[in-house]
C-alpha cells in the first residue's frame, strides 16, 4: 500500500499542477513568517499574494508596512526556503493593496 505523501506527489505531477502547488506553499510560508515577524494582525494590511519568476509579491494597505517588509525581505525569503526545500526565491516584490485584492 502506498503512502499518502508519496500517492499525493504522483497525483501532483500526473495533474500536471506541480508549479501551482509549490508556489501556493510559497506563498503559505510567506504568509506565516510574516504572522511571525509582525504578529497575528499583519495578514489584513499585507499579505504574500503571488509567486512568479522567482519573485513573491506581497499586497499591502501602508506604505510604512510595506517598508518595513522590504527591510526584512531576507528573513522572510530564509523562512520560505526552509519551508519549501525546492524554492527558488530572490525577492520580495510589494504593491499597493487594490480593492480587488482578496486575502
Amino acid at each position: 500500500m502506498d503512502h499518502l505523501s508519496s500517492l499525493l506527489t504522483r497525483v501532483i505531477r500526473t495533474a500536471g499542477i506541480t508549479r501551482q502547488v509549490e508556489a501556493a506553499q510559497i506563498v503559505d510560508a510567506g504568509n506565516r513568517q510574516l504572522v511571525a515577524l509582525f504578529g497575528d494582525g499583519i495578514l489584513a494590511h499585507a499579505a504574500c499574494f503571488s509567486y512568479q519568476q522567482k519573485e513573491v509579491c506581497v499586497v499591502c494597505t501602508h506604505s510604512v508596512l510595506a517598508q518595513d517588509i522590504l527591510e526584512r525581505q531576507e528573513e522572510v525569503i530564509g523562512a520560505i526556503v526552509r519551508d519549501v526545500p525546492h524554492a527558488a526565491v530572490d525577492r520580495i516584490v510589494v504593491r499597493h493593496r487594490t480593492s480587488t485584492d482578496r486575502f
